[in-house]
């Protein structure tokens, strides 16, 4: 923490241990910025703009099959969480990587890769986007309205592809 701040240049944090009934540590993290900082460029570089650079990273790293772990490693990123929900999942939504085994997406054998073809990239987004997956076809013979099937969903899904399936049907 400390070498973080100095980096940023902001000022040193406090630590103050009072004994007692319970003890207590508190540590003041000041966000106050010292003349010449770099907390700008940090919250900048670590957050979209950040993460744009490390997704393009990941689609060059996925021309061959990669693992979650894989990538993690490869980009040197402690939390697989992060990973997978600010880097994996919206690639996989935007279609520019593919699960290798799409109808399984917790399979502890998940690798991704990157998608090379528009028809790839097109099949990849169907796969990870839950309301598309029927096509309007495959509701009329099932028998199925838009609003019953679309009911499932959130307001925002609903109002979204509602038009896709009414211009469809």
């Amino acid at each position: 923490i400390y070498h973080a701040w100095k980096e940023l240049g902001v000022e040193k944090p406090e630590v103050e241990e009072r004994f007692g009934n319970p003890d207590r540590t508190t540590l003041t993290l000041p966000l106050i910025q010292s003349e010449a900082t770099n907390l700008g460029t940090f919250i900048t570089t670590s957050g979209e703009e950040g993460g744009e650079e490390k997704k393009k990273q990941i689609i060059a790293f996925c021309r061959e099959p990669r693992s979650k772990t894989e990538i993690k490693e490869y980009l040197e990123i402690k939390s697989e969480r992060y990973v997978r929900e600010k880097l994996i999942t919206p690639l996989l939504k935007n279609g520019d990587i593919r699960r290798t085994i799409p109808d399984q997406p917790k399979n502890r054998n998940q690798k991704y890769i990157s998608t090379k073809t528009e028809m790839e990239r097109a099949q990849a987004i169907l796969d990870n986007n839950p309301v598309l997956k029927y096509s309007p076809g495959e509701l009329r013979r099932e028998g199925k309205s838009i609003e019953e099937y679309l009911e499932k969903f959130g307001e925002a899904e609903r109002k979204k592809y509602s038009g896709y399936y009414e211009d469809e049907m």
